[in-house]
């Protein structure tokens, strides 16, 4: 067969060029096994168990390396680069996915303990943790008397530029300072999402963040939820002030917060008094 002819083998429907199809030196039987084994292993995979997925804050937690030079060191029984490659890479998503869950079941809080009961069931440890810090964080109640915190400011200052609208720019200034891959809150979304997809989202987040600078906040409360988790102080944590809560606040609300923030900075060395240094930048506690 001719060399052009080889080359546009495959592309030939005519029946009468079926020999066409045929390549040299038994290629066209790999070929159409290699096929058929493809096949089979895509209807296995449909309804096959859940694909390894590297997750990027795994470098972060100690005892990674370990895990993968532990892996990567065994010398598979290959001869062949390539199927040691192969090799090498399927035994470190077998042994990352176990050290995750070993990680993620030695996070799970499987017992409380809560006077001298031990609760067990899920619900039972749900309450006894939101009844010790709703205690802890209050409720609110009326009223009794205000301050006008006015008059204890003098002299007064121009603060006409924190009701200024908030600009896009400044908003996506924000975005970029946000940490890419931090742990995120209800909604799932991190800073680099927001970072990537800003040019398709941006017209209706302006919308809600100018919304809620105008004073719409009746339904804020969609926006401004949170996750409490909690990390154990001690390895033989037991009781729920064993735990230190960790809030998760939703993508939007962190974000609303941030920009109202920056706005809020340059003026504070000016409203806080000298003497007093919390939360004031190049100010020492």
């Amino acid at each position: 067969m001719p060399r052009r002819s080889r080359r546009v083998a495959g592309l030939d429907p005519n029946p009468q060029n079926q020999q066409s199809w045929r390549l040299r030196n038994g290629w066209s039987e790999a070929l159409g096994s290699l096929l058929k084994m493809r096949r089979s292993q895509t209807r296995v995979n449909l309804k096959g168990k859940r694909r390894f997925h590297f997750e990027s804050f795994w470098p972060k937690i100690e005892g990674f390396l370990d895990v993968m030079q532990q892996n990567w060191n065994t010398p598979p029984v290959s001869t062949c680069p390539v199927e040691r490659l192969f090799l090498k890479l399927q035994r470190s998503s077998k042994g990352l996915q176990k050290w995750s869950h070993r990680k993620k079941k030695k996070n799970f809080i499987s017992r409380l303990q809560v006077g001298d009961r031990i609760c067990t069931e899920q619900g039972e440890k749900q309450e006894a943790a939101f009844d010790l810090f709703e205690n802890l964080i209050g409720t609110a109640h009326a009223r009794e008397f205000s301050l006008d915190l006015a008059s204890f400011h003098s002299p007064r200052h121009d603060l006409a530029a924190l009701d200024e609208t908030f600009s896009e720019v400044k908003v996506f200034a924000t975005i970029k300072n946000f940490p890419p891959d931090k742990a995120p809150g209800p909604d799932g979304f991190t800073g680099r999402f927001y970072k990537f997809c800003w040019n398709i989202i941006k017209g209706d987040m302006m919308d809600a963040i100018l919304a809620i600078q105008r004073g719409h906040v009746f339904k804020l409360r969609l926006l401004n939820t949170a996750f409490i988790t909690l990390v154990a102080k001690t390895s033989d944590a037991l009781q729920v002030k064993d735990y230190r809560p960790i809030s998760l606040v939703h993508s939007f609300a962190k974000l609303v917060t941030k920009v109202m923030a920056n706005r809020l900075a340059p003026l504070l060395p000016k409203l806080v008094s000298a003497n007093q240094s919390a939360f004031v930048k190049s100010r020492n506690i």
